[in-house]
């Protein structure tokens, strides 16, 4: 997964991929890292091992920004997954008047109701995605026809994926 990471007002491409003995591995501007992360307590405070060097750091979210405090340094970073900034890509270049719903949580999409061209009304069931055990129907916030669909059963998504976008209809 590729995340894109502010720091110092620099940003970074973090992607990170897992091997198959289960080793995270984060690939920044060209570098590798082996990469351990095991949480120490509840409340975000992490012990982190990179590259065979441990880190104590304890992290406080607010939105997309982390505050990291670690060795006596406080660090500010905002973080944007790929499939975060593809979201804000596709709302900035979405012609007026067009919705992008959204995954409210981070889960696994179950079923697909709908498809492209399909009219739907204001409260209609588009999506069930199953997130913390239990299925969840994502439901339209307005009449339109489906424009776009982004998702597929199967597919694990982020809290803010796009699923699909709804065209106002056309009278």
């Amino acid at each position: 997964m590729k995340y894109y990471v502010t720091l110092c007002g620099k940003e970074l491409v973090v992607e990170l991929s897992r091997d198959a003995g289960a080793t995270v591995r984060a690939r920044v501007g060209g570098e590798e890292h082996d990469v351990d992360l095991s949480e120490v307590a509840p409340l975000r405070h992490y012990s982190v091992l990179l590259d065979r060097h441990s880190f104590d750091v304890v992290v406080e979210a607010s939105g997309r920004e982390l505050i990291m405090q670690m060795v006596g340094h406080r660090i500010a970073a905002t973080v944007e997954s790929e499939r975060e900034r593809a979201a804000r890509s596709i709302e900035a270049s979405a012609p007026s008047g067009k919705s992008v719903v959204r995954s409210a949580m981070p889960g696994v999409i179950r079923a697909v109701l709908v498809r492209t061209g399909d009219a739907v009304n204001h409260g209609q069931a588009l999506v069930i995605l199953e997130a913390m055990k239990m299925e969840n129907e994502i439901r339209s916030d307005r009449a339109g026809v489906v424009d776009e669909l982004f998702v597929d059963a199967g597919v694990a998504v982020e809290g803010g994926a796009p699923l699909l976008t709804i065209e106002p209809s056309r009278a």
